[in-house]
């Protein structure tokens, strides 16, 4: 699947806020922040599955389905978690960025929140990649049965 322009600089600006995001995790706002996008992206993409059709609601189903599985296993029910590794990732990267004053309560959540999004925007690829070769599948099948 190739990526386009609007694509790629969306992922450099969602690159540059969960940096922005995870240098600033001691300020209480940043996470407060962090928060009303996460949700607010996962809302507006379960009502993308009921406004749009074809690939884009797959995409949003995607989006939807594996971003909210995550920002439930992991930010609103932290204490029953599964182990995917998430965890060492953001200690790995929180030694990185530390500058001495990283509060890891408020970094850890901002980093889990980061995830659910970047999940969400795998989940949508697969589920698109799954979409077309579904589509190419019928169009097959429609053909030879005329045929």
């Amino acid at each position: 699947m190739a990526i386009s322009v609007k694509q790629f600089l969306l992922l450099i600006l969602f690159a540059g806020f969960a940096l922005a995001a995870l240098m600033n995790s001691e300020r209480v706002f940043m996470l407060e922040i962090v928060k009303l996008v996460t949700f607010g992206t996962l809302v507006v993409m379960a009502y993308g599955i009921w406004a749009n059709a074809g690939e884009t609601r797959a995409y949003c189903t995607g989006f939807v389905l594996w971003g909210g599985f995550y920002y439930v296993t992991f930010v609103i029910f932290p204490s029953q978690r599964i182990d995917l590794g998430t965890d060492t990732l953001l200690l790995w990267l929180g030694r990185r960025l530390e500058s001495g004053r990283i509060m890891w309560a408020v970094y850890e959540k901002t980093g889990h929140l980061l995830l659910s999004l970047f999940f969400g925007v795998i989940g949508g690829w697969v589920t698109v990649y799954f979409y077309r070769k579904r589509q190419t599948m019928l169009s097959n099948r429609g053909e030879r049965k005329g045929a």
